[in-house]
């Protein structure tokens, strides 16, 4: 039960920065404040007759062309059936390191950064408890005239579980979001 506890007290004190987070990152005279939160709902291919779906919060600080990020995220598999259980959750934390491949021009098409992303396992379900990680390419609009911008994520992850009866999940995600 306390285990439950301590997950909801991550899951509140995550929603609390993804909502404080944008007003901490107000343009200050000519230079943006380097932290940034993103929002985002994220979808997996199917593989061993599950399929991961799930909500992600990302807290990134950025230095020049490199990032650093703290990642809360709640995962839904969805068995063959496509009915969802209490049983079949996880809530995971963790972090990871970022780079940007192409960053914001003139042309305002917005930038273009690669990720690698590991995350371990703290409430949710017995059975479906996992480290999972992750590498993809994030695309988040100009963040010059907005605060808040548009985010697209395509890439790859491993979810290693640490129940016996559970296949390692490896597959394709996409996730949409909105980066602050």
């Amino acid at each position: 039960m306390t285990r439950r506890k301590n997950s909801l007290k991550s899951l509140v004190m995550g929603l609390l920065l993804a909502f404080a987070c944008p007003v901490c990152a107000q343009v200050t005279g000519s230079k943006v404040f380097p932290l940034h939160v993103e929002a985002s709902f994220e979808g997996g291919t199917s593989y061993h007759k599950m399929m991961p779906m799930g909500a992600v919060v990302d807290l990134g600080y950025y230095i020049n062309r490199f990032s650093l990020h703290a990642v809360a995220q709640g995962d839904y598999f969805l068995p063959k059936e496509g009915n969802t259980y209490k049983y079949n959750n996880a809530s995971n934390i963790g972090g990871g390191l970022g780079f940007v491949l192409f960053p914001e021009n003139s042309d305002n098409l917005g930038i273009m950064e690669l990720r690698a992303l590991m995350t371990t396992s703290v409430g949710g379900s017995k059975s479906m408890e996992n480290n999972s990680y992750k590498v993809g390419l994030y695309w988040y609009g100009s963040s010059k005239s907005r605060k808040a911008v548009p985010l697209v994520s395509l890439g790859y992850t491993i979810k290693n579980f640490h129940s016996n009866g559970v296949p390692t999940y490896r597959g394709a995600y996409v996730s949409l979001g909105v980066r602050f």
